[in-house]
């Protein structure tokens, strides 16, 4: 992986960096809502579901494609994602389950990613079924914030589990492809993956799911 420093002011690197601060003021309105909080909340989740289309989009338009942004686009996601829910958790009383999954995703993603990037010597990007969990589970936190019926919220809290659960087996599968060659080793790596999984789930069990 090769990150030279001009590449910090490219446009798109930019915007993720500025997806990673907008993130504070967001969780300050959750912590502490005022008068009209919900038009800048509005306004701040616009900002950051407009920061992520457009460094994605504006990387290729620009030619700027470079192993930072690859490392800077998930990172933001999961940052702001990680504290905008715990905030919700704390101060709204969302339900814990499917941050603890989402956080428990993250991590393994994470730290997996760091070991492929030392196999291959590049970052991996950011993939489908990631970018669908991340804008479901954020439309589910702004529709609970914002109070849309109860219903219409744990259907999409419902779907959120689908894609955190399709999102961390497709980056499981690639995990597998690259680092392990015999069928021991895809065993043992699925077995760990499964204990681990359940043991997450065992020590949430008590806790509302939707």
């Amino acid at each position: 992986m090769q990150i030279k420093f001009k590449e910090f002011f490219y446009i798109p690197n930019l915007l993720s960096i500025s997806r990673i601060i907008f993130v504070w003021p967001f969780v300050l309105l959750i912590k502490h809502p005022v008068t009209s909080s919900h038009w800048v909340l509005y306004s701040v989740a616009l900002v950051l579901a407009s920061t992520d289309f457009l460094d994605g989009y504006l990387s290729r338009k620009l030619n700027q494609v470079t192993d930072l942004g690859k490392v800077l686009d998930p990172l933001a996601d999961k940052i702001g994602m990680a504290a905008v829910f715990i905030a919700l958790i704390i101060y709204r009383h969302f339900p814990l389950p499917v941050i603890v999954f989402l956080i428990y995703r993250d991590v393994m993603i994470i730290l997996g990613g760091w070991i492929l990037m030392g196999k291959i010597g590049e970052p991996i990007p950011a993939k489908f079924w990631g970018k669908v969990n991340t804008t479901v589970i954020a439309v589910a936190g702004l529709l609970f914030l914002f109070d849309a019926p109860r219903i219409v919220v744990q259907i999409l809290i419902g779907i959120s589990y689908f894609t955190i659960f399709i999102s961390g087996i497709s980056y499981a599968l690639l995990g597998q492809r690259i680092l392990f060659k015999n069928k021991l080793q895809i065993t043992g790596f699925w077995i760990i993956l499964i204990i681990i999984t359940g043991w997450v789930g065992y020590l949430i069990r008590n806790y509302p799911f939707f």
